[in-house]
C-alpha cells in the first residue's frame, strides 16, 4: 500500500500551518522574556527552518513503511524513539545555522532546553502524522477492499452469465439426454460435472482467493462439458506442478481465459483445436499459462483493447497483487497464448 507522495498538497498545508503556529508561539514567549525583536525573530526562522527541514527529510525516509501493519506498543515505542531522533536533529541543524550567523554554537542551557522543547514538539507531529497515515490507509483499504468484491462479484456475474444462458444450458442438458441412453455412466458423469460448476460459480462469491488446485479441477470440469458439444473438434491438455496445488489464486481467472480461448478461438475454426493449461514456476513466479488454436482478432491485438473478462483478469490481478501480477496476451504459432504471472504469495 503506496504511501501519499511526498509534494502531497496536504501534507505541505499541514507543515505550514503547524510550523507557523510553533513560530507564532515562540515569537510570543520570546518577546514575553524581552529578547531584543531582531533576535526573536531569527530565532523563529532558525527554529522553524530547522523544523521544516527536519520533518521533511523524515518523512521521505519513513513513507514506504506499512505503519499500520506494525504492533501497538513497539509503534509507540517507535514513536518516542523517533521523537527524540528528530529533537536532536532539529538541534544541531539550529545549532549549525546558529554558528553560521553569530560564529559560535548554542549554550549547553540552550541545547538542553531546545532538546526538551523539541521532543515535545516532534512527538505532537508524529502522533499528528500516524494518525493521519492510519486514517488514510485505513480509508484506502477499505476501498480497495469494496473494489475488490465488487470485481469478484462482476466475475461471478460474468462467469455464471456465460455458463447458465439458455443456450448453454440447452445444449448441455440436451447432450446429457442423448447420452442416458448410450452411456448411463457417462451422462452421470457430465451432469455430476454441471451442477458442481454451477455451484462453484455461486459459493467463489464470498472469497478473493481459492486454491490452485480447486480452479484447475472446475476448468477440467468445464472442458469435459464443452466436450459435449465439440466433440472431436476439442482437445485439450492440462500440466499443473503438484506442489503447486495449494497455491492461492483468484477465482474463476484460468476459467475466463479457458472460455475466451474456447469461444474466440477453437469455435472459430472449422475444424475446431487444441486448447492446454500450464501451470509452473519459474524464479519465485507462479506462471498460469492458457494458449488454444487460433488467431488474435484486431481488438486484442497488443493488448490495446482487452475484452470485458480479459479487463476483469487485469483489474482484479492489480488489486490483489498490487502491481506485482503481470498479464499478456499473445499469438505465436498459430497459438493465442494467455500468460498469469503472479508472486509466489499475495
Amino acid at each position: 500500500m503506496k504511501s501519499i507522495p511526498l509534494g502531497h498538497k496536504n501534507f505541505w498545508i499541514a507543515q505550514g500551518i503547524g510550523w507557523a503556529i510553533f513560530a507564532v508561539v515562540n515569537i510570543t514567549l520570546q518577546s514575553i522574556l524581552g529578547l531584543p525583536t531582531l533576535l526573536v525573530l531569527k530565532n523563529a526562522l532558525y527554529s522553524v527552518g530547522a523544523g521544516i527541514i527536519v520533518t521533511t527529510g523524515y518523512r521521505y525516509l519513513i513513507r514506504n513503511i506499512d505503519w499500520p501493519r506494525q504492533k501497538l506498543v513497539p509503534l509507540i515505542l517507535l514513536i518516542l524513539l523517533f521523537s527524540f531522533v528528530l529533537s536532536v536533529s532539529w538541534v544541531i541543524t539550529i545549532s549549525l545555522l546558529f554558528y553560521l550567523d553569530y560564529q559560535r554554537f548554542l549554550s549547553p542551557n540552550d541545547v538542553v532546553g531546545n532538546l526538551i522543547n523539541g521532543s515535545l514538539v516532534f512527538l505532537i507531529w508524529n502522533l499528528i502524522y500516524f494518525f493521519f497515515q492510519y486514517f488514510s490507509k485505513f480509508q484506502l483499504a477499505e476501498v480497495e477492499k469494496w473494489q475488490l468484491k465488487a470485481e469478484v462479484k462482476e466475475a461471478q456475474l460474468g462467469s455464471l452469465k456465460t455458463q447458465i444462458r439458455p443456450h448453454f444450458m440447452f445444449n448441455t442438458l440436451n447432450n446429457i439426454l442423448a447420452l442416458i441412453l448410450e452411456d448411463k455412466h457417462k451422462a452421470r458423469a457430465m451432469l455430476i460435472n454441471f451442477s458442481e460448476l454451477l455451484r462453484y460459480s455461486l459459493q467463489m462469491s464470498d472469497a478473493s482467493l481459492v486454491s490452485l488446485e480447486e480452479e484447475i479441477d472446475m476448468s477440467k470440469r468445464y472442458l469435459q462439458l464443452l466436450s459435449i458439444q465439440y466433440e472431436d473438434r476439442l482437445k485439450y491438455e492440462i500440466q499443473m506442478d503438484k506442489e503447486l496445488s495449494d497455491t492461492p489464486i483468484p477465482p474463476m481467472m484460468i476459467q475466463f481465459l479457458v472460455e475466451n480461448g474456447v469461444k474466440h478461438g477453437i469455435d472459430q475454426l472449422p475444424d475446431g483445436g487444441h486448447l492446454f493449461i500450464d501451470v509452473r514456476q519459474e524464479s519465485k513466479k507462479i506462471i498460469l499459462e492458457v494458449s488454444n488454436s487460433g488467431h488474435l482478432n484486431g481488438e486484442l491485438k497488443g493488448n490495446s483493447s482487452l475484452g470485458i473478462g480479459l479487463k476483469n483478469i487485469k483489474e482484479r490481478l492489480n488489486l490483489i497483487y498490487k502491481g506485482k501480477a503481470k498479464f499478456n496476451i499473445r499469438e505465436s504459432n498459430n497459438l493465442v497464448i494467455a500468460t498469469i504471472k503472479i508472486p509466489d504469495l499475495p
